[in-house]
């Protein structure tokens, strides 16, 4: 052996590294952004079952479930506010809630900004049926 020699690696080698490298990332990223959407949607649906709550204690107090929308850009929309007291425990939450009255209960849709939208009926806590 030529002690001048160095070992090191060959180009193949470093071309295989690279290519199991470039494989593991793009797999990350995609597990990643699932994550991502999954958390999105989770915040979603916890705001929706949120105000489960201030529409019963509404329905006891005066007979009927209320409506009204709330909108994370600003006061100028907040009937929802008005109507039960309900709000986002974070005033800045990218979100935007719709309340509607339906034959035996209401109905909640939520979306955000990176239009993600969840909607569930109640009392039966069941997601909206599909609209054509």
């Amino acid at each position: 052996m030529n002690p001048s020699r160095q070992p090191a690696f060959s180009i193949l080698e470093l071309m295989l590294v690279l290519a199991v490298s470039s494989i593991l990332a793009t797999i990350a990223v995609v597990l990643y952004q699932d994550y991502v959407q999954t958390a999105r949607l989770g915040v979603l649906d916890a705001a929706i079952l949120s105000i489960e709550p201030f529409q019963e204690a509404h329905n006891l107090q005066s007979g009927e479930y209320a409506q009204g929308s709330w909108h994370f850009e600003g006061p100028e929309d907040e009937s929802l506010f008005t109507a039960i007291g309900w709000h986002p425990n974070d005033k800045n939450a990218d979100l935007i809630v719709q309340v509607s009255l339906t034959e035996d209960g209401f109905q909640v849709r939520a979306s955000n900004s990176f239009n993600d939208a969840i909607c569930r009926e109640f009392p039966s806590r069941r997601a909206c049926p599909a609209t054509p």
